[in-house]
């Protein structure tokens, strides 16, 4: 880790991506919460860390509601910052996005750091949801100023936003809430090569060619971050098998310092960027 002299400790909110929970199922912490408590104590003095954690228990009263899609009917003026389709202590939606104050940390920091593991060729599904969520992100109003222009009560009114919108009247108002930001992806998986002996390998896949890159498995994510403003350098994605040819079990007992270690350069990196 290198020696820095920062004028000020940046404020990076760290993504938990895994849905396990040790009190749930499995009996054990997922390799994602253990490395973002690694980092977070290997780094707590370059960084102020603001943990947003997507596992899922019983206990827990909310969950990332699902983005109902309300900006393809009148872009940034049905869709707002931060999202307007839900709301903080909602007994009847409860929802994470808001619950967790995710849109205030994710606008105060300098940065965010996603962590998760691979499920069927992509992120997990709680990850899915979380950035899916972040559509109000680009080029929106704020939920303040819709309810200045069209009345409190009218926002999501598709006539009066659709109108609205096609007048182009508040195209200057809407706004990458999020720009200028950098973002980090860094995310690991099982290989899965022993599920299958050479004999009982299905018709239906070619091991060969039925393949994926890793770091493609986090473009959509990556692309929709540079779509909205936020920077996402080459060096700050990353991605790792961590049980090529293992079996599961085995793989899953062992120390995975190598996870650390690469999730470790990406934070150098980020760090590097910030600095300048």
């Amino acid at each position: 880790m290198k020696i820095r002299k920062l004028s000020e400790k940046k404020n990076i909110v760290i993504i938990q991506g895994s849905p396990r929970d040790k009190d749930t199922c499995p009996d054990m912490d997922s390799k994602s919460e253990k490395l973002v408590n690694d980092i977070i104590d290997k780094y707590s003095m370059f960084i102020n860390f603001d943990l947003i954690d997507l596992s899922v228990n019983h206990n827990k009263k909310s969950i990332i509601q699902p983005c109902k899609g309300c900006v393809s009917t009148a872009g940034g003026m049905i869709c707002h910052w931060a999202c307007s389709c839900f709301k903080k202590n909602d007994s009847k939606a409860p929802d994470l996005m808001h619950d967790q104050d995710v849109y205030t940390k994710l606008e105060k920091a300098d940065a965010f750091i996603v962590v998760s593991p691979i499920h069927w060729y992509s992120l997990t599904s709680q990850v899915k949801a979380f950035f899916d969520r972040l559509v109000c992100a680009n080029l929106t109003l704020t939920v303040e100023q819709a309810v200045d222009i069209l009345g409190n009560g009218n926002i999501k009114d598709s006539k009066l936003t659709g109108e609205a919108f096609v007048s182009g009247e508040y195209n200057d108002l809407m706004k990458n809430h999020l720009e200028g930001k950098y973002a980090a992806f860094f995310i690991h998986g099982d290989n899965g090569g022993t599920d299958y002996g050479k004999d009982n390998i299905p018709e239906s896949y070619d091991p060969k060619k039925d393949d994926i890159k890793l770091n493609d498995i986090v473009k959509p994510y990556v692309f929709q971050c540079r779509y909205s403003g936020i920077f996402v350098p080459d060096n700050l994605i990353d991605s790792v098998y961590v049980n090529e040819d293992v079996d599961y079990y085995t793989a899953n007992m062992e120390d995975n310092n190598i996870l650390l270690d690469k999730l470790s350069k990406i934070v150098e990196n980020l760090l590097d960027h910030l600095d300048k």
